[in-house]
């Protein structure tokens, strides 16, 4: 489980919540250096594919466009989640919130 600091803008009418859970898209796609991340037993590593993070949204007391997002499903930060990343919040297909990494 990893933490990232994000400064995030809601779409017009959304309001979320600390504790929504959703999808974090870096406009990453699966590929065959993904593998790792792909459950066994899931069929075939969907190449190609959009690639994203299930995450959880936290509060941060620093400023109120400054979240945390946890994600439990890697351990290690993957070269996109660096400072400055551009960041979609989605739940299923639909944009609720962007952002950038801090």
């Amino acid at each position: 489980m990893i933490e990232l600091d994000a400064e995030i803008e809601f779409e017009p009418g959304t309001e979320l919540t600390p504790g929504w859970r959703g999808l974090l898209d870096f406009g990453e796609v699966w590929s065959e250096s993904d593998a790792e991340l792909w459950p066994s037993g899931s069929g075939d590593l969907p190449v190609g594919e959009p690639l994203t993070y299930g995450c959880q949204l936290l509060v941060s007391d620093d400023s109120p466009r400054h979240w945390r997002l946890l994600l439990w499903a890697i351990d290690h930060p993957r070269d996109v989640m660096r400072s400055g990343a551009a960041l979609t919040l989605l739940e299923g297909q639909t944009s609720r919130a962007v952002g950038r990494l801090v």
